[in-house]
């Protein structure tokens, strides 16, 4: 029913003589095939996006071994929209979102040349017990969530 309401959509646009160079909407498998066969660039609508993520996160947060992701849940979500208004290119947004990893292990020097370091200040952590251990079973596993290729079309 989406993908029908887009293609009839596109067609009365274009039939009035709109070119639809792109659009933004949801990560919908079919809507995404459809916009490739007609050569519409398709960018993703960040708070889907997000929504994902966070359900994702949430539940990892929920195994006795990943507990410590709790405290970062909101971190993330703002790291997110962060990486996404503040960037210029998809390559800087990514670049951004991966660094993520590397901060959570208080590491703010990065290899990608399109951010190379964290633009925030070095600031003393209170909590010592929330950065993420170099290996870790819970780092392994948010690494997993948050780098796979979806996420990528940011």
């Amino acid at each position: 029913m989406e993908k029908e309401g887009l293609k009839r959509c596109l067609d009365k646009l274009e039939s009035r003589g709109l070119v639809v160079d792109y659009i933004v909407t949801d990560r919908h498998p079919q809507i995404k095939k459809y916009l490739r066969e007609r050569n519409i660039t398709l960018y993703y609508d960040v708070w889907h996006f997000e929504k994902a993520l966070s359900k994702k996160l949430l539940k990892l947060s929920k195994n006795k071994d990943c507990e410590v992701l709790m405290k970062w849940l909101k971190s993330i979500r703002n790291h997110l929209y962060w990486s996404v208004t503040s960037s210029v290119s998809g390559p800087e947004k990514v670049a951004k979102w991966t660094s993520l990893l590397n901060h959570m292990q208080k590491i703010h020097v990065h290899v990608n040349p399109l951010f190379p370091k964290c633009e925030h200040e070095d600031k003393t952590s209170r909590d010592n017990k929330k950065w993420f251990e170099k290996g870790s079973v819970t780092l392994g596993k948010l690494e997993k969530i948050t780098c796979n290729k979806s996420s990528q079309g940011l």
